[in-house]
């Protein structure tokens, strides 16, 4: 008898044992959506548009293989007065150029690690493949908190090839895309222009907060970079 009841007691441990465990599940699967690991170079049309409004900006955008990018703008009906926005990623400088205020320099705060294309996960809340390309280019629509809307190419490192804010409806759209290497001197200054430097860091400016492998990223700043959404 005694041997029964130990038997007994032996069971309803074990049961209860099994009961307690915590239940083991497999790990999250965490897919990151293949892109180049370094900068894809390219040159493309820029066109701005309002909502609701026949004015447009239109202009040129230029990407370098270290990141380095330019944005000349002008209005279609004078293409003589252009704004010129440059981020120089070996200068770690910002250079903006306005016909009424002339050249500036500002400072970039890059990471410490450089500036490298940051990378993007399936799981990623609100973002999801369009089953159509867009400029030629396979896409991801991302939605953002206030409804801002973008396509975003994994084949130029998630460059939003097209931009609706939320707010406005404003529309930027990117198209005649071409990927091929940059004359260096695009993404610089000038020979023998006068500049004013500021101290306050513009264009590429290292953020708090971390991208999928832990490490600190960096985005555009100033309204007139493009890739800001």
């Amino acid at each position: 008898m005694r041997h029964v009841i130990l038997g007994g007691c032996i069971l309803c441990c074990a049961i209860g044992l099994a009961w307690l465990s915590p239940v083991r599940t497999a790990p999250q699967q965490i897919t990151e959506i293949p892109q180049p690991e370094g900068w894809v170079p390219f040159d493309a049309d820029v066109m701005k548009e309002a909502q609701g409004s026949t004015q447009k900006i239109v202009g040129r955008y230029f990407r370098n293989s270290d990141g380095s990018t330019r944005l000349e703008s002008w209005d279609p009906s004078d293409p003589t007065v252009r704004v010129i926005s440059i981020s120089s990623i070996p200068r770690a400088r910002a250079y903006v150029y306005s016909p009424r205020i002339g050249w500036e320099s500002y400072p970039m705060v890059l990471p410490p690690g450089g500036y490298r294309p940051l990378r993007h996960r399936l799981e990623t809340k609100n973002l999801s493949r369009r089953p159509e390309e867009f400029a030629g280019f396979e896409v991801y629509e991302y939605v953002g908190a206030v409804g801002d809307i973008s396509y975003r190419a994994p084949g130029l490192n998630f460059f939003p090839l097209f931009l609706q804010t939320g707010k406005d409806g404003q529309r930027t759209t990117y198209s005649n895309v071409q990927i091929r290497e940059q004359d260096p001197a695009l993404f610089d200054l000038p020979p023998g222009v006068s500049v004013t430097e500021k101290s306050t860091p513009r264009g590429i400016v290292l953020e708090q907060r971390s991208d999928s492998e832990g490490q600190d990223s960096a985005r555009p700043t100033c309204p007139t970079c493009p890739g800001q959404k």
